[in-house]
């Protein structure tokens, strides 16, 4: 059985304009940090070079391996993160690999909103462009979220999004009642954040579900 398609481009920009690759190079990246604590169930703690805490929830490595390099406070590693792969973590000396995963890894997709808005001079097109963006990978987050936990395999899960998509698409409609028709640039940035706000909301639903599975 296929998959249920949850995915909804918003309209204001053509499915072209998201994958412009000057705009995609701000959501895939790739940085140092250093693995700073690790805890049960599950749970590690990476600082980014700039500072930024990532308190998320990993897999594909032990818990004593980890734990080994926590207590060291010297173990660097490289972040790196996108769309299609979500998040994996790289010990630089012993090339080991992990993936982190749930809500915490959407520090990401915020930070990369934010960078995609400043490479763009904070004008109201850029952050219309970059915001319009960071929906279309809170739509691949959610979609992977949602197989993740069963898909059209887990049939609560599965009438539960259907009830949601239709939840979504009347909140769509509310929103674009509401702003579509006021005046000045700012309104369509002020637009897209709204249907932002829906599709993360839910998306942090179905992520802090899998974490406790």
């Amino acid at each position: 059985m296929k998959y249920l398609i949850i995915t909804f481009f918003v309209i204001v920009f053509s499915i072209s304009s998201l994958a412009n690759d000057d705009i995609e190079k701000y959501f895939s990246t790739t940085e140092k940090g250093t693995i700073t604590d690790t805890y049960d169930p599950g749970y590690v703690k990476i600082t980014l070079s700039d500072g930024t805490i990532v308190n998320a929830k990993y897999r594909d490595i032990a818990f004593n391996t980890l734990y080994d390099w926590a207590e060291s406070k010297s173990k660097n590693v490289l972040v790196s993160y996108s769309m299609q792969d979500g998040c994996q973590v790289k010990d630089i000396k012993s090339n080991k690999t992990f993936s982190l995963y749930g809500v915490g890894v959407n520090v990401f997709i915020d930070r990369s909103t934010d960078a995609c808005i400043q490479a763009g001079n904070h004008t109201t097109l850029a952050m219309r462009m970059c915001t319009d963006y960071s929906y279309y990978i809170w739509d691949a987050v959610l979609n992977r979220t949602y197989k993740a936990l069963g898909g059209n395999n887990n049939e609560e899960l599965k009438k539960a999004q259907l009830k949601w998509i239709m939840y979504r698409d009347q909140q769509q409609k509310v929103i674009l009642n509401e702003y579509s028709e006021k005046e000045g640039t700012i309104w369509p940035y002020i637009l897209l954040t709204q249907r932002v706000k829906i599709i993360k909301n839910q998306t942090e639903l179905l992520q802090s579900i899998l974490e406790d599975k």
